[in-house]
């Protein structure tokens, strides 16, 4: 683990002790959310608890799946809990597709610890709802929901991890970001910005965009 991810389990481990049942983890894109909570998944289950890492897409299940195996060596091997797949139930891990735990009634019992991938899309509250003893950790880059608004009523404690300019010039946020916004009179044009820093070397570029729209003037700008 990186020193920033200690540090995010450690402020995690605070707030679960003073109380916390629905704490949010924030940490910036890249800054390895999957590893940080697979550590405390880990934990978990040399308790003799039951790790549940859920997320909202089949990609995203079979990915996180394998990063299991691979922070672990080999040594774990989590149930996947998503058709076609056949779930084992007495699974100490297990990744799952949000829609599976919702569609098949998976019991989860009050020590079992359940990781929540983008936790802004609110995709798991009807889960989180059916089972309010629980422990639920929610991960995310962005504590909004889609429409701006804060997350409070959902998750009830906030763990902020590192924050972006902490991680810069590290191995897993590089400086060259540029922020592309629908109204170039507050950054200028982000195009123009890549060309002039990364269009010459022709360097593999990923815009975030906030729509559709937003994603095809963006595509026409750089």
């Amino acid at each position: 683990l990186w020193p920033h991810q200690h540090q995010t389990i450690r402020r995690l481990y605070v707030a679960i002790n003073a109380g916390a049942r629905r704490p949010l983890v924030v940490l910036p894109q890249r800054a390895g959310k999957t590893r940080t909570v697979f550590e405390v998944g880990m934990h978990a289950v040399a308790k003799g608890r039951r790790f549940i890492f859920a997320a909202h897409r089949r990609s995203l299940v079979e990915q996180s799946a394998q990063k299991f195996v691979d922070y672990s060596g080999g040594y774990v091997r989590p149930s996947l809990f998503m058709p076609p797949h056949s779930h084992d139930v007495n699974a100490r891990v297990s990744v799952a597709s949000i829609q599976s735990l919702l569609e098949r009634e998976f019991l989860l019992g009050n020590g079992d610890v359940v990781a929540i991938d983008e936790a802004h899309l609110a995709h798991a509250l009807p889960l989180m709802a059916a089972q309010p003893g629980v422990l639920f950790i929610g991960l995310t880059a962005t504590p909004l929901d889609s429409g701006g608004r804060h997350l409070g009523d959902t998750w009830d404690t906030l763990v902020m991890g590192a924050r972006p300019s902490e991680l810069l010039g590290r191995f897993c946020v590089e400086p060259d970001v540029f922020t592309h916004t629908q109204d170039d009179k507050i950054v200028g044009s982000a195009g123009a910005t890549w060309q002039r820093f990364a269009g010459e070397q022709r360097l593999r570029t990923l815009a975030f965009c906030t729509d559709v729209p937003h994603a095809r003037a963006a595509a026409e700008d750089y």
